[in-house]
């Protein structure tokens, strides 16, 4: 018959409970550290999407020189636009890879909670069936346009590094696809974690 004596819980002086939170605490860290990990995290996003930018407008123009190095002038391209000082090919370039981009975030960060505060403060008045399929529509659109956009944009990055050779090539689109789609939130979550632990 096995022994049903119960056992007390270990004391948090135990020494099993003390070694438990010696292994935890491995793992904990002060908030500035998130803070300041979470602003890396986002410089090592805003260098990616930088990058991806790059191919996608080096691919739309054709361009044979490509550096490797990502250029802060791209920001720069946004006042050009806005004064029409874009030449046409440059300014389709410009659109397609922002918007790219726009896209490609638009994907990480998800519709699920806007959608669901919408429905909640419009959902009772918008509940019939018409109205139902046709949203079902559009969104069956989105993700499908929207996934292939992001291949689209896993071409371009493809394509830019050609002169890499195919496993370097497959590495590059990789990283910059993990670094541009998780560094970004990552790093959201960090800073904010971080500075709100800072300042309670």
């Amino acid at each position: 018959m096995p022994d049903q004596t119960t056992h007390p819980p270990l004391s948090s002086s135990s020494p099993a409970s003390t070694a438990q939170k010696q292994d935890v605490s491995l793992l904990i860290f002060p908030p500035i550290v998130h803070t300041i990990w979470g602003m890396i995290l986002l410089g090592g996003f805003a260098l990616g999407m930088l990058m991806q930018v790059q191919s996608t407008e080096a691919w739309m123009l054709g361009s044979a020189t490509h550096s490797f190095v990502p250029s802060m002038s791209l920001f720069g391209q946004f006042p050009a636009f806005w004064n029409h000082q874009l030449s046409q090919p440059m300014t389709i370039a410009f659109l397609v890879a922002w918007g790219v981009e726009l896209t490609y975030i638009t994907i990480k960060i998800g519709t699920a909670r806007p959608q669901a505060h919408l429905l909640r403060k419009y959902g009772p008045g918008a509940s019939n069936e018409h109205v139902t399929r046709s949203a079902q529509r559009r969104q069956a659109i989105w993700s499908v346009a929207s996934w292939l956009i992001v291949l689209f944009n896993s071409f371009t990055d493809w394509h830019y590094a050609s002169v890499l050779g195919g496993w370097q090539q497959v590495v590059f689109i990789g990283v910059l696809f993990v670094t541009t789609f998780y560094l970004g939130t990552l790093g959201v979550q960090n800073l904010t974690a971080g500075l709100s632990r800072m300042a309670s």
